[in-house]
């Protein structure tokens, strides 16, 4: 049996990361491999890309502050997910000690989520395999930029590992795009969240109708809000009361209390962990969320849902390629625009097709590239 690692964000607190961190060993899993989860943490990054004043506060709030606003049950739930899902167990924390995986790998697949945006790996170059030596097998899977334009000096300081990869898939066209620049062909594939069906979610992490704040047969609105400017954030609030107020739902909001503004009479979670997030979209009637795996797993449920952005960012690209792939292009509503809401319920019978199609092609470039 293959013995194959992934490298992936796996020690984020970010739900999208971790659920797709689990989505895609369970899948390997599947397919019956043996596949285990780098438990990578590179000190360097947390304050990589922050400089001056910010990287004093941000030291500040880690180290001090974030204990009293961000909220310890998230945190246990999120470890013993963790623990229960992942099963990450020995700490690597450079290139050094990554090294040694060479002794008990067969394949190495990097992937999936932003592992090759610049603005959060820097010129950590563990997530392009460097450690992994000559006749290794070097796989990615769903590996993103997230963004639509990359400095040539960080593709060409790279470019020799991604040449040395046997297959090379990625999230966005985008992101294969930007490859091209440096003569690397990939291919399109979906996010691992996609891997999973919806009965797989529930039936693997025993998703029913019951958290903290939802009891089987509630109707509500999440609003899971990502961190943005005020503006975007406000209009992502507005669209969860215009919604709640027409359908006479409740409100649920995700997030930390330091940036969640609750509404109305609007229930405020920042306990829940990876397993009540996937609960709280399974059991909602709407979606609102600036989040691209808070719209990826709406699609994934077959929910209603409404993805708010603004105009002009970069990191959008994740969202608008993936709706536009699956003709969803009218979910997604920009900051300027006016927030018309639609009692139509989305027809996921066309939608199911597409994510068939696009489904069966990714299964197919991760075993042909495992095992060719």
């Amino acid at each position: 049996m293959k013995k194959i690692v992934t490298l992936t964000f796996c020690r984020s607190i970010n739900y999208g990361a971790l659920l797709q961190t689990y989505a895609l060993r369970k899948h390997l899993q599947s397919c019956g491999y043996d596949c285990s989860v780098i438990n990578y943490q590179n000190p360097k990054l947390k304050y990589a890309q922050i400089s001056g004043l910010k990287k004093i506060r941000s030291i500040v709030w880690n180290n001090t502050l974030s204990g009293f606003f961000e909220s310890r049950k998230r945190k246990i739930r999120t470890e013993n997910f963790r623990e229960n899902h992942l099963n990450l167990g020995q700490i690597y924390s450079s290139l050094d000690s990554l090294k040694t995986l060479n002794k008990s790998a067969d394949v190495f697949i990097v992937g999936s989520d932003q592992v090759w945006n610049p603005q959060i790996v820097a010129d950590d170059n563990a997530y392009f395999l460097s450690f992994a030596e000559d006749g290794k097998k070097r796989i990615s899977y769903a590996a993103s930029f997230g963004l639509y334009v990359v400095d040539k000096k960080y593709l060409d300081d790279n470019s020799k590992y991604l040449k040395k990869f046997n297959a090379v898939s990625v999230r966005e066209k985008s992101s294969a795009e930007i490859l091209k620049q440096i003569d690397v062909e990939a291919e399109t594939v979906a996010d691992p969240v996609f891997l999973l069906n919806r009965n797989e979610w529930i039936d693997n992490l025993s998703l029913n109708a019951d958290t903290d704040n939802i009891k089987a047969g509630s109707k509500y609105v999440l609003c899971y809000v990502m961190p943005c400017g005020s503006e975007l954030a406000e209009m992502i609030y507005s669209a969860a009361e215009k919604i709640a107020s027409e359908k006479g739902l409740k409100i649920i909001t995700l997030g930390k209390k330091n940036y969640a503004r609750p509404c109305g009479d609007e229930i405020l979670d920042g306990d829940a962990g990876p397993v009540e997030f996937l609960q709280y979209i399974l059991n909602a009637e709407y979606v609102v969320t600036n989040s691209f795996h808070g719209t990826a797993l709406s699609v994934v449920f077959g929910k209603n849902f409404y993805t708010l952005l603004k105009h002009g960012v970069q990191r959008n690209c994740r969202m608008e390629e993936l709706l536009s792939s699956l003709s969803l292009d009218e979910r997604i509503v920009y900051v300027g625009d006016d927030f018309k809401f639609s009692d139509e319920d989305i027809d996921y019978s066309g939608v199911q097709d597409k994510l068939t199609e696009i489904i069966g092609k990714s299964h197919g470039f991760l075993i042909e590239a495992v095992e060719k």
